[in-house]
């Protein structure tokens, strides 16, 4: 698929690793996935409705972020004695919350790695995300790893407004 695209269709996961290879990944798309998306673009959706749907988006999100990050096994006793065999996480993490992408984000990056995180360790995650930025990202960092819901040519502008109720 081409970078711009006239056609407004999202991408699918086969075009993703087509052109991004493992560098970006689609959250696996479902109807609940697509029904949020859809709200989070609907015009007429109230803001405690997008506030309430973006909240559920990005928990979505973020727990699969979460299942990208390195674990171990550990064994635990419960409090009733018993030894319990789970996991637990290979290494710290730390997440950074960024409004917008653009220069925060490239700043956020740079001090993470400046404090010796590799750059595959990191993982950009997002509701929407259109070619262009992911390539832009790509091109800038290319080990970083980026998850988002969506990867579709025309980004919802309007979320940081409708969010935060400053529209």
């Amino acid at each position: 698929m081409e970078l711009i695209d006239t056609d407004i269709r999202p991408w699918s996961a086969e075009d993703v690793k087509e052109q991004f290879g493992d560098s970006l990944s689609l959250l696996p798309s479902n109807d609940n996935i697509k029904e949020l998306q859809t709200i989070l673009r609907d015009k007429n959706t109230t803001r405690s409705d997008f506030k309430f749907y973006a909240d559920r988006l990005i928990r979505l999100v973020i727990e699969e972020s979460l299942n990208n990050l390195p674990f171990t096994d550990c064994e635990v006793v419960t409090p009733t004695g018993a030894l319990y065999k789970g996991l637990k996480y290979g290494a710290g993490n730390c997440g950074v919350s960024i409004v917008r992408s653009g220069e925060a984000m490239e700043q956020a990056v740079n001090v993470l790695t400046q404090h010796g995180v590799k750059e595959e360790r990191i993982i950009l995650s997002n509701l929407f995300c259109t070619p262009a930025a992911a390539q832009a990202v790509v091109d800038y960092v290319p080990r970083l790893k980026i998850l988002t819901s969506e990867l579709h040519p025309v980004a919802p502008n309007h979320f940081g407004q409708k969010y935060f109720g400053t529209d």
